[in-house]
């Protein structure tokens, strides 16, 4: 194999790699998977890949998001002539004393949108989750079921009425909080590691951030 160097343009480059087809972008970000992530994922898959849109509509999506109040961390783009980058009119301007962050957690399912809550400071631990559980999911599950027309009819939740999805953070795997789901026979769906990217509220949490800094 040769070393040498080639005396090739950088134009020249662009112009052949668009002859070929090929654009420059700015790399996808996909969570890192190990081999046992990857087998799971897939193992997820198959189970739900015959479910219809009407399967999909009892599942009860969960997830939290931290909000920084202060400064939008999007990337701003501005249109401005060569020269002019520190010009105040074309600086995206941040104040570090304003830069708060706030943590909220939100749930939605087929048919109807949970609440938004705001959670305390310092993060979330297992008492702290058990409570927006109650505040939280509980008020959806009530409006999920709604009393039958028969006041002598029971109505008993299972998987077929609706399933709830949480991701892997400790404060939700922990025992305690397995046990009070269990104790309102709250069902949970099985979630994969590393799959953020297989729950549809984050891509709710891009449009609420860009709403919200707007």
């Amino acid at each position: 194999v040769s070393n040498k160097v080639l005396p090739v343009s950088k134009t020249t480059v662009r112009r052949r790699r668009s002859e070929a087809g090929l654009g420059s972008y700015i790399a996808a970000e996909k969570p890192g998977l190990r081999v046992e992530n990857v087998a799971k994922r897939l193992e997820w898959a198959m189970k739900y890949k015959d479910w219809t849109a009407e399967d999909w509509k009892r599942v009860i999506w969960s997830d939290e998001s931290s909000i920084w109040i202060g400064v939008n961390p999007r990337r701003q783009w501005v249109i401005r002539p060569p020269g002019e980058r520190l010009n105040p009119k074309y600086v995206k301007k941040t104040f570090k004393s304003a830069q708060v962050k706030v943590m909220v957690w939100a749930c939605f399912t087929g048919e109807r949108l949970g609440p938004l809550i705001v959670c305390d400071e310092g993060g979330i631990g297992a008492d702290e989750y058990e409570d927006i559980i109650y505040d939280g999911l509980f008020s959806l599950i009530d409006d999920l079921l709604e009393p039958p027309d028969d006041p002598e009819t029971i109505r008993i939740a299972d998987e077929n009425t609706f399933l709830f999805m949480q991701d892997n953070a400790p404060c939700h795997k922990a025992q305690e909080i397995l046990d009070f789901l269990g104790e309102y026979r709250v069902p949970i769906m099985k979630w994969p590691a590393q799959s953020p990217d297989l729950n549809p509220l984050e891509n709710l949490w891009t449009e609420f951030k860009a709403a919200f800094h707007k």
